[in-house]
């Protein structure tokens, strides 16, 4: 008697809880290579998609095996979207970026009309550190952060944690860094002009002119190397630990942005006036008074 073969498909179900996409502060791209993402009470993966997948939560074990529709949320011993908190920390390997915490709160929300909805993966920029590699055509601002008390020191206090924030004329903040332990930040500013062509005023030259093929009429100015005009404003929070979570500091601006002083400014500031040209490193000082309410 000849036996049949039988065919046994084994299904491996598992439902994720959000996950986090990590991506590079300065060019908005995803982070593709390996990072140490870990919290108590949490579990992850990474996936082919460079997501940090939560596979675990502690408290939220009955998510894990609700896959047509969540846990019913009237049931009292379910907890409420949102309530959950879990402090995460994401640290590089390799040191080319700073290590940050995060704060997850779960569960996050099933209804895919919302925002923070569980389908959604939540982005995490990351800020370079000081040994980064950088681009040759980005403008770099590398600056030293300590504490204004010591100003009149040799060895001045580092300031850890300090989030710089770079905004343009319209006030639109277009990059930020962050200093390490040692009070040392890199902001990296991708996209500065690098030339514009002036045309030298010509009362005879009209709007037909501008329009025409005529090279002598088209190259009549120079080509002037651009500086493009920024501010830097610093928010801290004083004797935050370390790491520091950057969105807090963000969620707190009005409270938390210091006054300070550069090596040129004799008396404090709350923004520090600088020009930016495309792959031209400056090097600042900075003294913050954390004195601050």
């Amino acid at each position: 008697m000849k036996m049949r073969r039988i065919k046994v498909k084994e299904t491996i179900d598992r439902r994720a809880l959000g996950a986090l996409r990590l991506v590079d502060n300065a060019t908005k791209t995803p982070v593709g290579r390996a990072m140490t993402v870990f919290a108590d009470g949490l579990k992850f993966f990474p996936n082919r998609s460079h997501l940090y997948v939560i596979s675990h939560a502690r408290g939220l074990e009955s998510h894990l095996t609700a896959f047509e529709s969540p846990p019913d949320a009237s049931n009292p011993n379910e907890p409420d979207i949102g309530s959950q908190k879990f402090n995460v920390t994401i640290r590089d390997p390799l040191g080319k970026y700073l290590t940050r915490s995060l704060q997850l709160s779960l569960p996050l929300n099933p209804d895919r009309e919302e925002d923070d909805h569980i389908f959604k993966p939540i982005q995490v920029p990351l800020f370079s550190s000081p040994t980064c590699d950088l681009n040759p055509n980005w403008s770099i601002i590398r600056a030293s952060v300590f504490d204004l008390a010591d100003i009149n020191i040799e060895n001045p206090t580092p300031v850890q944690g300090a989030l710089l924030r770079i905004s343009n004329a319209s006030d639109e903040i277009i990059a930020g860094g962050m200093s390490d332990k040692r009070g040392e930040a890199v902001i990296i500013v991708p996209g500065i002009p690098v030339s514009d062509f002036a045309r030298e005023e010509d009362p005879e030259l009209d709007d037909e002119d501008l329009g025409s093929d005529n090279e002598d009429d088209l190259a009549s100015g120079s080509v002037v190397e651009m500086e493009t005009p920024v501010k830097l404003t610093v928010v801290v929070a004083t004797n935050a630990p370390w790491p520091v979570d950057p969105e807090k500091l963000k969620q707190n601006i009005e409270d938390l942005q210091k006054h300070f002083r550069s090596e040129m400014d004799a008396e404090l500031i709350n923004e520090l006036d600088l020009k930016l040209k495309t792959g031209k490193t400056q090097s600042i000082r900075l003294f913050i008074d954390l004195t601050q309410d």
